[in-house]
């Protein structure tokens, strides 16, 4: 049955433990009769009701971990517990709520005040935080796969470094309720070590406290030091943190110096001079022997087969106009190869000095060039180039470059193909083919 109260009810005193951080505070907590009894059969009643709230000073502990360094007085109100976060499958719930199951070292950020919707999906806590509260108190229940911990924080800088650390052994499922505040209505959750399972439940919210701080009261005596409590058991020896990288190869280091040269060994004997031999006397120069007879003439070889005939080319350009009138031949002057001499040493000793004899030009001894040009008018048609020997070597020199060097001239070189006897020479000449334009 639901009742009606109007007046307002006022507990004195309540005790409030949020992870072992906050102390004992005043509650002045009306509960109206507006209130719904949503919270009949609820362990939390009647604290779940609006307006059953607690005024409370924030405690450093909390403040290590939020992203706020100072907070007036605030009013703490309680709520029906409600699933923020949860990372196992039945709960079906959506991002950013949902989510695998953490990785190891994994920080994540979660909403939870005001509307809290993804598309369709409304969040069970949604509007259970109002928009302008300061910190919520949560229960944070995990498993992990290995020796871990959790850290909560009001951003994911102040989760990893927070002191307020609660160990997960192996595959134990374990709870904690902690509060945090914040500025901007999320907090991050790290879970560090190992992988791990997680579910939050909203437990309540702080807002801040509407009257306001009364003046500050004269600092207390300190109190004298509790007893030491016993000392813990020990925990479980943490598995084995994998393998670091291995690091960079450091820089050589600088070369050191050189060391002092030695002492100088002693300088050895000098061996005795060996005896000068004889000279030898220079042999007479033999005669020259006779040159020995031709030999006979060899058969002529069999005719080889006729090959195919090869493709025909394609057809040259169409050449340049004659011009009207007569047309030239101009003959350059013929470029003759160097005589190149030879020293032949004295024939004997009693010989005043060696003999110097000219030799024929060697294999490829370029001769000339030699150029042929027209006179003006006349122009340049074509032109070409003569080639010749002496002592028989007429097939022993090879045309290299027979070119119009420019729109008069006709040039020409040539070279030899096998080495010339003394005295013998090969010669090129150019020829313009000249023409009125």
């Amino acid at each position: 049955m639901r009742t009606t109260q109007k007046t307002p009810v006022t507990r004195p005193f309540h005790t409030l433990f949020v992870g072992g951080v906050l102390a004992v505070f005043t509650v002045i907590g009306p509960l109206r009769a507006e209130q719904p009894g949503n919270y009949h059969g609820n362990y939390h009643s009647p604290f779940t009701a609006d307006g059953a709230h607690v005024r409370m000073n924030v405690g450093e502990s909390i403040l290590a971990t939020s992203d706020v360094t100072s907070m007036p007085p605030v009013i703490f109100q309680e709520v029906v517990p409600c699933r923020l976060v949860s990372t196992l499958s039945e709960d079906k719930s959506e991002f950013p709520w949902a989510g695998p199951a953490f990785r190891v070292n994994e920080v994540r950020t979660y909403p939870s005040r005001g509307d809290l919707r993804s598309g369709l999906f409304v969040n069970p806590c949604s509007d259970v935080v109002p928009p302008d509260a300061v910190g919520v108190v949560a229960r944070f229940t995990s498993k992990s796969n290995g020796n871990g911990s959790l850290r909560v924080g009001s951003n994911p800088a102040r989760a990893l470094a927070s002191e307020n650390v609660f160990l997960f052994p192996k595959g134990e499922k374990r709870s904690f309720e902690v509060g945090v505040m914040f500025s901007n209505g999320s907090f991050s959750v790290a879970s560090m070590n190992a992988e791990s399972e997680l579910t939050v439940d909203i437990l309540g919210y702080f807002r801040l406290d509407p009257l306001g701080a009364g003046p500050q009261g004269p600092e207390g005596a300190r109190g004298e030091a509790g007893p030491q409590g016993p000392i813990g058991a020990k925990g479980d020896t943490g598995d084995t943190g994998a393998t670091g990288a291995t690091g960079a190869t450091g820089a050589i280091g600088p070369t050191g110096p050189t060391g002092a040269t030695g002492a100088t060994g002693a300088t050895g004997d000098t061996g005795a001079t060996g005896a000068t031999g004889a000279t030898g006397a220079i042999g007479p120069t033999g005669p020259t022997g006779a040159t020995g007879a031709t030999g006979a003439t060899g058969d002529t070889g069999a005719t080889g087969a006729t090959g195919t005939t090869g493709a025909t080319g394609t057809t040259g350009a169409p050449g340049r106009s004659g011009g009207s009138g007569g047309q030239a031949i101009v003959f350059g002057t013929a470029a003759t190869s160097a005589r190149p001499s030879a020293t032949r040493l004295r024939s004997s000793r009693w010989a005043s000095e060696d003999e110097t004899i000219a030799a024929g030009p060697a294999v490829g001894t370029l001769v000339g060039p030699s150029t042929a040009a027209c006179t003006a008018p006349m122009v340049l048609y074509g032109g070409g180039v003569h080639v010749t020997a002496t002592g028989g070597n007429e097939g022993s020199v090879a045309v290299q470059s027979s070119y119009p060097s420019n729109g008069t001239t006709w040039s020409a070189t040539a070279t030899v193909t096998k080495n010339f006897g003394s005295g013998e020479t090969a010669s090129v000449q150019a020829y313009a083919i000249c023409g009125n334009p």
